[in-house]
Formats: structure tokens, sequence, C-alpha cells
């Protein structure tokens, strides 16, 4: 049987903060961000914190970098919040609209996240139709 603790958090609720397995080997703690535990080899698995790179195009038509030219380590999220003009990003080459390589962000709310367990190929580029557009993008 899991043996749980518990502590208040600020609001005053209960917070489950370790589990412990009968043979008491893995300890996990809930609050830390864990999100899972290989049984193999008694690793924790942690997730890692989010960065902002939301901008904006610098000008229309020409393939800029996120993310100020770094690679995201574990995956990447790019969000298009332009209610007409869609994006058009790539990890392997320079965007270009509707080329090989690139990934369509549609115009109005459209999204890509990379696949859970995807490492990019490289630096992200992005295009725009116009200078201005809007970029919601997050790396991790």
């Amino acid at each position: 049987m899991a043996n749980l603790s518990y502590q208040q958090d600020s609001n005053g609720n209960s917070v489950a903060q370790t589990q412990t397995g009968p043979d008491g080997a893995a300890d996990v703690n809930v609050a830390s961000g864990v999100v899972g535990i290989d049984p193999a080899s008694n690793l924790i698995a942690t997730a890692n914190p989010a960065t902002s790179g939301d901008t904006t195009i610098t000008t229309g038509g020409t393939a800029q970098y996120l993310f100020a030219s770094f690679v995201p380590i574990n995956g990447f999220a790019v969000y298009n919040p332009d209610a007409t003009n869609d994006l058009w990003v790539s990890d392997s080459a320079v965007a270009v609209a509707n080329g090989q390589g690139s990934i369509r962000v549609a115009a109005n709310g459209g999204g890509y996240e990379t696949p859970a367990g995807y490492k990019p190929l490289g630096r992200l580029s992005i295009i725009g139709a116009v200078t201005a557009q809007k970029i919601t993008a997050r790396r991790w």
C-alpha cells in the first residue's frame, strides 16, 4: 500500500507530497512536477519549464529565427493569433510559405506542437506574410 504525506497550500488545501511504493524504493514528489518513473532504471522523469518566444514578424515575407536562434532542447509550440495570415515554421531549413520542410500554422488560432519525445533538428525558422504579424511561441 502506498504512503502519502500531505502539506497545506496557501489556500488551506491538502496537497499530496510524496508517494512511496510498498518496498520503499521509489519516492515521488507529486508537487514537484514529476511526471513518471521508469521502473527499469528507477529514474524519475521531470517536466522541463517552457520558455516564451512570443514575437512579431520583423519583415513580412522574410524568414527569421525564433528564440534568438536557440535550438529548443525538447520541443516547441507555435500558435498563430493573426486572423487572416498563415505562418510557416521549419526546424530543418529556412522556412518558406508552402515550401518543402515547412509546416503551416493556420491563421485565426492555428497551432503546431512537436510530438512527445521529439528533439528539434535545428534552429526554428518562421515566415509570415506581413510585417508585425503576431507569433505566440514556447520552447522546452
